[in-house]
């Protein structure tokens, strides 16, 4: 997909967003790499008044705030979301955000509690 068909994408999401919250929607605005991160993020910051405590919503913020290198607004929200609804996806993404910073020691720990919390689940 190119720059252009994703970034029109994006938009039509957030639309559809705005008169009907999705879940899976929401979920597929945060794995939009292509143009500029931190509009979206910040467009999809406003989403938060309507749905505060929705781990997805929270995940897509955390990806959007790692993509804008907003790295302490990232794991704020890769954590809030985990608070509700811990998912191996949300440590693996809050651990390729701390990779990304540069903090290797934080994402090893993070997968380590990633795999304890998988071990709880089985």
């Amino acid at each position: 997909m190119g720059w252009g068909k994703e970034q029109g994408l994006a938009e039509l999401i957030a639309k559809s967003l705005s008169k009907q919250w999705d879940d899976r929607l929401a979920y597929q605005y945060g794995r939009i790499e292509l143009g500029p991160a931190y509009e979206r993020l910040k467009k999809a910051e406003k989403w938060l008044s309507n749905q505060p405590d929705n781990p997805v919503l929270l995940l897509t913020l955390g990806r959007l705030a790692c993509m804008s290198q907003l790295w302490g607004q990232a794991r704020h929200y890769f954590q809030e979301s985990l608070k509700l609804q811990p998912e191996l996806e949300t440590f693996h993404a809050l651990a390729k955000c701390y990779e990304s910073e540069g903090l290797e020691t934080q994402a090893a720990l993070t997968y380590k509690e990633a795999i304890l919390q998988l071990e709880k689940k089985g």
